[in-house]
């Protein structure tokens, strides 16, 4: 485990004490300087003490963090795995962070956008009595996609869960009691929902914000997105039941009835959800249903 940056500077600000930051990162060099530059902004002197986990890189994610780090004049702590396991990332991230001092953490995906101001919500959401879980709204950068992700997401971002944002996608902050109920991070495939799972209606907290995530590109490379989902969303099913499950059907019903979506649209995101479960099927067959690697359209598009 290498600490790649100086951690000197992180220390409560006055009254004010560091919010923890946790950002895994998978051969994430053409995006991670892109994140940390809009987390930190306008972030006041220790304001926030971030923790990025480069785990099984080939690439320059770490060295691309650390010059980032420099630019900035932010100390930013770097830690490099060996092993490519975002599960493995945030269980080493919290090793280092301990009892970080506010006990407020964000975790975020190293390819989303999200503002200095956007992680101050969120961590001014969690500032309540008892576990609590805090979720901002998503945006989807669609810039460059094919027509059939296009038409898929005017769809998706219909669907009852997505507009209650059922999870993280990407971004989501616990408290100090929230971050014990989630325990030791278990080997699941979807750490998000997972951890939305973890807490009931009156423990979650959805702020008026937004943050930016990337589709992918090609129907491709959203189907092979999708498929992981799938398998993820099995796997909590079967080992973390869910009091309630999002009905689609009825969701995409809905939003061709309200006119948000056309019935191309609807027909078109029929077709890619029974490609991916088709795929996730076949993945479970040949036992590869956590086969997981970067989305490079996505990536390329948002660099």
């Amino acid at each position: 485990m290498d600490l790649g940056a100086d951690t000197d500077g992180i220390a409560a600000a006055g009254s004010g004490a560091p919010i923890a930051v946790v950002i895994p990162a998978h051969n994430e060099a053409s995006v991670i300087a892109r994140s940390l530059r809009s987390l930190l902004e306008s972030a006041r002197p220790a304001e926030f003490d971030v923790v990025v986990v480069t785990n099984g890189s080939t690439d320059a994610t770490a060295e691309k963090a650390r010059l980032e780090s420099d630019r900035l004049g932010y100390p930013i702590r770097v830690v490099e795995l060996a092993e490519a396991s975002k599960i493995g990332a945030l269980r080493a991230a919290d090793g280092v962070l301990g009892e970080s001092a506010t006990g407020v953490r964000i975790y975020l995906d190293a390819d989303v956008v999200v503002t200095t101001a956007v992680a101050r919500a969120l961590a001014e959401a969690l500032e309540t009595d008892g576990p609590a879980l805090a979720l901002a709204r998503v945006d989807v950068d669609l810039e460059g996609a094919s027509w059939i992700v296009r038409r898929y997401y005017r769809v998706w971002n219909a669907l009852p869960y997505v507009r209650h944002q059922a999870s993280g996608s990407g971004v989501f902050a616990v408290n100090a009691q929230g971050r014990a109920r989630i325990g030791r991070w278990p080997d699941v495939i979807n750490d998000d929902a997972y951890v939305s799972r973890q807490f009931v209606d009156n423990e979650r907290h959805i702020i008026d914000s937004t943050f930016r995530i990337y589709a992918a590109r090609s129907a491709r490379a959203l189907i092979r997105r999708r498929a992981r989902l799938v398998n993820g969303n099995r796997e909590l099913d079967r080992r973390y039941p869910a009091s309630s499950s999002a009905n689609n059907g009825a969701g995409l019903r809905t939003a061709v009835r309200s006119g948000e979506a056309k019935p191309l649209d609807a027909v078109t995101f029929a077709v890619v959800t029974a490609a991916a479960r088709l795929l996730a099927a076949w993945r479970r067959l040949r036992h590869t249903g956590d086969l997981w690697a970067t989305d490079t359209t996505s990536r390329q598009a948002a660099a």
